[in-house]
């Protein structure tokens, strides 16, 4: 219900907030793929997750946890069109997942892509 409420309102940021508290997984990507019909609202709260997990706020204690999170992250960021794409948030979520070679990679599109990403 609290959910339901949220996603009304197109309080998002709320929402992933009680996701993240709750520790729900599902209830993270579901958040996440349902701002889609907002506009900015995704970029947002990408960048809000992003800053809960490891920016200033770092709320989530759960090292595996916050892993999962930024390992869901990185998939929605790939998934992504290139002109929406945070290429920096990508590759932040690599580094703090310890993917060199991941990394390596976006950072190899990066070198050979166009000005625009």
């Amino acid at each position: 219900r609290m959910f339901e409420r949220c996603y009304n309102d197109q309080a998002w940021t709320q929402a992933m907030g009680v996701a993240l508290e709750a520790r729900r997984l599902d209830k993270v990507k579901e958040v996440l793929e349902r701002s889609e019909s907002a506009a900015g609202a995704k970029a947002n709260l990408l960048a809000y997750t992003l800053d809960v997990c490891v920016g200033k706020q770092q709320l989530l204690h759960s090292r595996d946890f916050r892993l999962q999170v930024l390992g869901v992250l990185v998939e929605l960021h790939q998934a992504m069109p290139d002109s929406e794409r945070d290429y920096a948030s990508e590759v932040h979520c690599l580094q703090q997942l310890d993917d060199a070679a991941a990394t390596s990679e976006t950072l190899k599109t990066l070198l050979s892509g166009t000005e625009a990403q």
